[in-house]
């Protein structure tokens, strides 16, 4: 649209005083209307208006204990999750949503990401961590 803008600019300043390319101005037209059925199509998706309305999903994701859970918490600006300094602490996917610009965000804190021995609860949550990354 850069080339829509400058063909306006030249049509405002040089068509009294210049000789105009013939069809400049029809296609400067012509470009805006793409440019605005473009616009009326992507207001119109559908997936947009989903995002506004369920939020944007972001996973907090990584090995165990480097302090998800504390981030997790700082953005809920609430106890979400436990922070505690015991690997395993977290093993089910834990979220807060919260507005980000007029936008909902939902922030996912998952299990830590470790190899663990026979426990299957912690390998279940951090199967489902795997997922949520």
């Amino acid at each position: 649209m850069v080339k829509s803008r400058t063909q306006i600019e030249a049509i405002i300043d040089f068509s009294a005083k210049e000789n105009i390319e013939d069809g400049v101005y029809a296609q400067m037209c012509q470009d805006a209307y793409t440019l605005a059925k473009d616009i009326f199509a992507h207001l119109n998706d559908r997936r947009q208006s989903e995002i506004m309305c369920n939020g944007v999903a972001l996973s907090i994701v990584g090995p165990s204990n480097p302090g998800k859970g504390t981030i997790l918490n700082k953005r809920a600006q609430r106890q979400v999750a436990i922070a505690f300094p015991i690997a395993g602490t977290i093993r089910d996917i834990v979220e807060a949503t919260s507005d980000t610009g007029g936008y909902p965000l939902v922030v996912s804190n998952t299990a830590g990401m470790r190899a663990t021995s026979t426990d299957i609860i912690e390998q279940e949550g951090i199967r489902r961590a795997v997922e949520a990354a």
